[in-house]
């Protein structure tokens, strides 16, 4: 009898374990797939930064020339 109620007690603290680990094994995807969401929106934002960068630094190449043509004398 002790060791049936012994054999029983561990069959369902077997089966809560499973149970945890089963929930965690969850909670991991779910947290993954949150993850590489989060990753490829930043990669995203990123790249366009990136873009928007190149353009400033076109923009301020096209203002540097432009400053470099200023017939200065021509002002005074």
């Amino acid at each position: 009898l002790i060791l049936y109620k012994l054999v029983k007690a561990n069959t369902e603290e077997i089966e809560e374990i499973k149970v945890d680990i089963s929930n965690i094994r969850t909670s991991i995807t779910v947290l993954k797939e949150e993850l590489e969401e989060e990753i490829e929106s930043n990669r995203t934002g990123i790249n366009n930064l990136s873009e928007k960068i190149v353009e400033i630094n076109e923009a301020i190449e096209g203002i540097n020339e432009s400053i470099k043509n200023i017939d200065v004398d021509k002002n005074i």
